[in-house]
């Protein structure tokens, strides 16, 4: 169940804690799956988010299996780790820095042809979406009085 989303909020969802996104490719009819978990801690007690999110990807239809540890990625910087077991140059890195290019500046997926999708799921707790207005956005209508300022700054510039 993929529902299209706006790629100017790409950075927002990315970072939202639990994501499950689609890339798309429309010229090619190509697509990666990536799965991004943020790093969590305990402090008094308490699991608390931190600045780093995993990315991990997959380019095959088959639901939970088939996930390769690619990134870590840097919320402040929109700067990557890539995975141990990649390296410069190779598919998974050009995947990644162009998902670094995205986040930087979303245009570049338009630019680029590239479409965006949710699986249906919040891309911050991971539950499933049933309101019309939670399945545009991606997020849940809890899980939206979560997210920064600037993504319904951002929402707001988008439908207006």
């Amino acid at each position: 169940m993929n529902r299209s989303l706006n790629s100017a909020n790409f950075p927002h969802l990315f970072f939202a804690g639990r994501t499950r996104l689609t890339l798309r490719n429309n010229e090619k009819g190509t697509h990666i799956r990536l799965k991004v978990v943020q790093k969590k801690t305990r402090i008094e007690g308490k699991l608390v988010g931190t600045n780093r999110f995993y990315l991990y990807t997959s380019i095959l239809n088959d639901g939970d299996t088939g996930w390769d540890f690619a990134a870590t990625f840097y919320q402040d910087s929109k700067n990557y780790s890539l995975g141990k077991e990649h390296t410069q140059g190779s598919h998974i890195h050009k995947v990644v820095h162009f998902i670094q290019r995205a986040l930087r500046e979303p245009a570049v997926l338009d630019a680029m042809g590239a479409a965006l999708f949710h699986e249906g799921k919040c891309c911050r707790c991971g539950m499933g979406l049933t309101h019309p207005a939670s399945i545009m956005l991606g997020i849940g209508p809890d899980c939206i009085k979560s997210m920064p300022p600037s993504f319904i700054t951002d929402l707001i510039t988008v439908i207006a």
